[in-house]
């Protein structure tokens, strides 16, 4: 499968703790 989904999850994870 595509990797642009892994990046995109592992972007939104890295915000969310930023966030946090």
């Amino acid at each position: 499968y595509s990797m642009r989904f892994f990046l995109v999850a592992i972007l939104f994870l890295l915000f969310d703790l930023e966030i946090a």
